[in-house]
């Protein structure tokens, strides 16, 4: 089992940078939606409104607007850097030798992009628009759009049938959703620990026996070790399905 990759960080430095950028009077599209993405870190994408990008830039509302256009140019364009800041991570290093290599890889940067900036994760499990597909312009690509095609161009050279390479999608990118979100939001059953492990004491093991039975366990439990064994499972089965379409298919050539 591979170990999960490292969190990549933006620190301070950058944003002071981009706060002296905008006071030097050098204000870009760009610029304003990195901006927005730094934000991501600490708040939600959802409330993320011109007026409050405005004043963390020091600038009017109106120049948010003249540059950006709509709330929805703000929110694809958060997403499409977020997607980029996703393929670049996963860029850095060489692609993995195998499809189920790279399918871990791929989940691992998933999570770790998603935790770097949960505002983003907590507007994709809670909003339809945007979630990959996105409004560009001036030239600029849908990396939404280019990162499902990478993970879908995986499973097709692997020899995934269409139906089964949906359901890889979907099934990892739930996962690091779900997991994501429970970190990032405190949820996670470890940080519930003294709460939980408080519960087995005040219930009748006699009366809750399912209760003193995995209780405690569950107070203990590592979302991220929970993660890596959701995608190995998910590996598993896949390596499984496989190899059944495969005996199924010399089956048939040969009746």
């Amino acid at each position: 089992m591979s170990k999960a990759p490292t969190k990549r960080g933006r620190g301070r430095p950058k944003r002071k940078a981009t706060r002296d950028a905008f006071r030097a009077g050098d204000l870009a599209r760009d610029s304003i939606l990195e901006r927005a993405l730094e934000l991501t870190r600490s708040e939600p994408l959802s409330s993320i409104s011109m007026v409050r990008l405005a004043k963390s830039l020091n600038v009017r509302p109106g120049t948010i607007h003249y540059h950006l256009g709509s709330r929805d140019a703000l929110v694809s364009g958060v997403m499409n850097r977020f997607y980029r800041g996703l393929l670049n991570d996963l860029e850095a290093a060489a692609a993995a030798p195998t499809w189920q290599e790279e399918v871990r890889r791929i989940g691992w940067v998933g999570l770790n992009v998603r935790l770097t900036y949960p505002g983003v994760a907590a507007y994709v499990v809670s909003h339809n628009r945007f979630r990959v597909f996105q409004m560009t312009e001036g030239g600029e690509p849908d990396y939404g759009a280019l990162f499902m095609d990478r993970v879908f161009t995986l499973l097709r050279d692997a020899g995934f049938p269409p139906d089964v390479a949906a359901e890889c999608w979907h099934l990892m990118a739930l996962s690091a959703d779900a997991t994501a979100q429970a970190i990032s939001m405190g949820r996670a059953p470890a940080a519930h620990s003294k709460f939980l492990l408080d519960r087995v004491k005040r219930h009748d093991a006699a009366v809750f026996p399912g209760l003193a039975f995995a209780l405690p366990a569950l107070a203990q439990l590592d979302a991220r070790k929970a993660f890596s064994h959701s995608l190995e499972d998910l590996i598993a089965g896949l390596d499984q399905r496989m190899a059944a379409a495969g005996r199924e298919k010399g089956g048939r050539r040969n009746a």
